[in-house]
């Protein structure tokens, strides 16, 4: 927190490096005891035009399911629907010997 409040401090002079980069986005990655300087960090960040996002990192009581939303779905997926009858026949190859 103390590296925040200055001006010339390691936090500002990362920000004014990020912001050179004109696809930067910042993420904070937040532990539960430390939610104060994320919120002051973010604040600096927001000064600085910087697009960013946290991670609130070591408990999950900050976790919330969204209802219907799968991700990482371990499920087989369908089987492929049968072939089409009238589709056109491929030609096979010719062979790779000598006649």
């Amino acid at each position: 927190m103390s590296d925040l409040a200055k001006t010339d401090g390691a936090f500002i002079r990362a920000l004014k490096q990020i912001r050179l980069q004109s696809r930067a986005v910042v993420i904070l990655h937040v532990p539960t005891n430390a939610f104060l300087t994320c919120l002051k960090a973010r604040e600096l960040i927001d000064q600085a035009r910087i697009p960013a996002g946290r991670d609130i990192i070591g408990t999950d009581h900050w976790r919330e399911p969204i209802e219907g939303l799968e991700v990482n779905n371990m499920e087989t997926p369908p089987p492929p629907p049968p072939p089409d009858p009238n589709a056109p026949q491929s030609i096979p190859p010719p062979a790779k010997t000598l006649d």
